[in-house]
């Protein structure tokens, strides 16, 4: 740099010279991993043979990254230096001007002046002049490729490995060994490390190194070679090994918009001016590339607005082959886009490597009814498929398109719905908000029931139950405050239930309980039994989600006790004084399971989707307890052998002549 000297000086192939190398101030470098290179020419030295010594950079604070950026810059004779400190004045300086060859040979006399580095170059000349190997070195390399994938075929963006090894089977020293590497063929886009220091390798030792491999855009489909040399000192150099592995080029990941849904103020699922309106989006990975830190942007048109606290642009990170996630936001219009024409927001998808990768038009239409979006429940994908499922389900068959039906309840019905889905000491029941949530639009649109006459109770713990249903001392809880004399009550829970373990009596599981502690911490079903019989109801009709048999679909409740040992006989036992009909979801001993491709507990889809109108079996509009039970036992017994090889038989106890909901 002091003599604005940037060329690489030829090999000293030819001359018998003393080389201090490669001499550079580093001020704006901190670190200490400092190191100089010395070259000494005797009979027996290869020309690039090389001696790695701490003392001179420890000396001068020199950078060795900074040093191989200038290439033997101080030459003299190895008798020692001249007097003059003069420095290639004649056969390598002719392209310098004097004044670069003044500030040369000014800098050798500053580093002459240095008592320290003179005693340092005679210390090398003393351990080198005149002496010899007393026994030979024998250098082997061996390697091994290995890729990230695994596949051992390097892909654009890809990182690779290569693990060498050099070892000495002769019975002399190595000494200063260097590790060289050169890509022979298929080197655009492909980058390693090209020489490694492996410092000295006694008799019988090796040296491990594991090196880097990085790739980029522009690597090509080919066959990459990359040639291994380990240099010594002495020449006893080893016999150059040749690393051949297949190399592909980047092949940008595929995401699109999987799905969409949209829940609006209104509830109609249209998107009207100047409604707040609520969207969701699906982006999928449907590519066979990892896709990394993908971006989203949503592009706004004309008339089109985000609500406050909204936001442009998401980070959804990385994205591996077939998995997906959603971003969701808010928007609303002004009336001058009409009905029919589409809403102008697009969404611009990029990747870090590939860059944008698509731009897209969201297919959001002015008052026309789109897909609804209640709850979204993104989940890691179990196994990657062959052929990747486009992730659709924002939307499910039973989620849209309620039916309405004609209310057969009157204005004293009462319902109660409990949803407890987050567990302190149980396992979580996945759907079981989204059950509950579906299950309370039914009730309303299908069945009939006033929104006030509804009982909701998400998470419920054991404070809620004694609100709602009474105690055992106290049966007149808030559901017996509602009840009127003509009143037909609805009763539905998802969640767990769990036997105690020395009586065999069940119980439902508040989300604080702990199922080891049941009899003190949950809440009893007899006194749930006994409780409603006190209810001055005219009919009472109960449907619980759940399995008492101490097991769960994500594993047992109970631990170190089988659930198939319990007997809970008394389930099925309801008050003869009252007009009670229960549905369970499972036999006592059985395990109650979901239906993940459908967001729900495999009963509750079920349940829903015969109210729904696939239980009329006559088709005349009515559906009957009757009809809902064979439509349960021709559907859950079976899908709950196809997705979990399990058996659950679905109970229905009571009178079931009754009409359960009538359709429009």
């Amino acid at each position: 740099e002091k003599v604005g000297f940037s060329k690489r000086i030829p090999d000293y192939e030819s001359y018998d010279l003393l080389i201090i190398p490669k001499i550079i101030k580093a001020d704006a470098f901190n670190t200490i991993t400092y190191k100089t290179y010395i070259k000494y020419k005797i009979s027996l030295f290869e020309s690039d043979g090389r001696l790695v010594s701490e003392f001179f950079a420890q000396s001068y604070g020199y950078d060795v990254s900074r040093i191989n950026k200038v290439i033997d810059l101080l030459v003299v004779y190895s008798t020692g230096f001249l007097a003059s400190g003069t420095l290639l004045t004649k056969r390598y300086c002719k392209s310098f001007s004097i004044a670069q060859t003044k500030a040369m040979n000014d800098l050798v006399d500053q580093l002459m002046s240095s008592p320290e580095l003179m005693a340092y170059v005679d210390k090398v000349k003393g351990r080198f002049v005149g002496s010899v190997p007393k026994k030979p070195a024998n250098l082997i390399i061996t390697a091994l490729f290995r890729d990230d994938s695994g596949d051992n075929i390097l892909e654009g963006f890809e990182k690779g490995k290569l693990i060498v090894s050099v070892k000495n089977t002769g019975p002399g020293v190595a000494h200063e060994v260097t590790l060289k590497l050169n890509i022979l063929t298929n080197n655009q886009g492909l980058y390693v490390e090209r020489e490694l220091p492996l410092g000295d390798i006694l008799p019988a030792k090796e040296i491990k190194k594991e090196i880097d491999i990085s790739t980029d855009k522009f690597l090509e489909k080919g066959l990459a070679k990359i040639r291994l040399e380990a240099k010594e000192i002495f020449g006893f150099d080893a016999e150059p090994v040749v690393v051949a592995f297949k190399t592909k080029e980047f092949q940008p990941p595929k995401i699109i918009v999987a799905d969409l849904g949209i829940s609006d103020f209104n509830d109609n699922a249209k998107i009207e001016p100047q409604e707040i309106v609520n969207v969701a989006v699906r982006i999928q990975n449907v590519g066979r590339q990892k896709a990394m830190n993908v971006k989203t942007k949503l592009i706004l048109g004309e008339n089109v607005f985000l609500t406050e606290q909204n936001k442009l642009e998401f980070e959804l990170g990385e994205l591996p082959p077939g998995e997906y996630k959603d971003i969701k936001f808010s928007f609303f219009t002004n009336k001058r886009i009409k009905g029919g024409e589409r809403i102008p927001i697009d969404i611009a998808i990029s990747e870090k490597r590939a860059g944008l990768l698509r731009k897209e038009a969201l297919n959001l239409v002015m008052a026309k009814v789109q897909k609804r979006i209640k709850e979204i429940i993104v989940e890691a994908k179990e196994e990657k498929l062959q052929k990747i499922k486009i992730a659709k389900g924002l939307s499910i068959d039973i989620d849209v398109d309620i039916p309405k039906g004609k209310p057969i309840v009157g204005e004293n019905d009462v319902a109660v719905i409990i949803a407890n889905k987050n567990y302190k000491k149980a396992p979580t029941v996945k759907f079981a908000i989204h059950d509950g949530n579906i299950v309370k639009k039914y009730f309303i649109k299908t069945l009939g029931f006033r929104e006030e006459n509804i009982i909701y109770q998400e998470d419920a713990h054991l404070g809620d139950f004694n609100t709602i249903f009474g105690t055992k001392e106290n049966p007149k809880g808030k559901l017996y405050n509602w009840v009127e004399p003509d009143s037909r009550v609805f009763i539905y829970y998802t969640g767990h239930g769990a036997p105690d373990s020395e009586s065999g009596n069940a119980y439902f599981v508040p989300v604080e309980a702990d199922p080891q502690y049941i009899a003190t911490s949950g809440y009893s079903f007899e006194t749930f039994k006994i409780n409603l019989a006190k209810l001055p109801a005219k009919e009472i009709i109960i449907i619980l989600d759940c399995c008492f048999s101490g097991s769960s679909a994500e594993g047992i409740i109970l631990r170190d006790i089988s659930p198939l040992v319990l007997v809970l006989e008394n389930i099925y036992v309801t008050p003869q004084n009252k007009d009670l009909t229960m549905f369970l979801s499972a036999k006592a001993n059985q395990v109650s399971t979901w239906y993940p491709e459908k967001r729900h507990s495999l009963f509750t889809y079920y349940f829903l989707r015969g109210l729904k109108g696939e239980a009329d079996k006559n088709k005349d509009k009515k559906i009957t307890i009757a009809e809902l039970k064979e439509y349960l036992d021709n559907n859950i017994p079976r899908m709950a052998r196809r997705l979990k090889n399990i058996e659950q038989t679905p109970v229905v106890v009571g009178k079931t002549d009754k009409v359960l909901a009538v359709l429009e």
